[in-house]
């Protein structure tokens, strides 16, 4: 980088730290230099799910059931069809039977 780096400077060319920096740290290590900050957390807590917004899970959660379920994607497709022919079945009843007065 040929120009010092000021909050001016960024403020006129926020892209100019795009550029390589042949002094930058390794992803390693700026890993290891940030995890010295870092102290994990050890307590935790069961509260009910309404209560836990702004919260942190302390592990995953796995559902005993797959979501969303294949089956019931299969029941409402095979519904939707049946609602689909049932409205065209109505509408055709009805252009037939129905009287036009001119």
């Amino acid at each position: 980088m040929s120009e010092k780096i000021t909050i001016g400077n960024l403020a006129k060319n926020p892209g100019c730290l795009a550029e390589y920096d042949p002094n930058a740290m390794e992803y390693k290590d700026a890993l290891k230099w940030i995890r010295q900050f870092i102290e994990p957390v050890k307590e935790t807590q069961k509260i009910p799910i309404r209560d836990s917004l702004s919260n942190v899970l302390s592990e995953d959660i796995y559902s005993p059931i797959d979501v969303p379920n294949y089956y019931q994607k299969i029941y409402i497709l095979l519904l939707m069809f049946l609602i689909m022919i049932i409205l065209q079945w109505m509408d055709l009843h009805f252009i037939r039977h129905k009287k036009i007065h001119l």
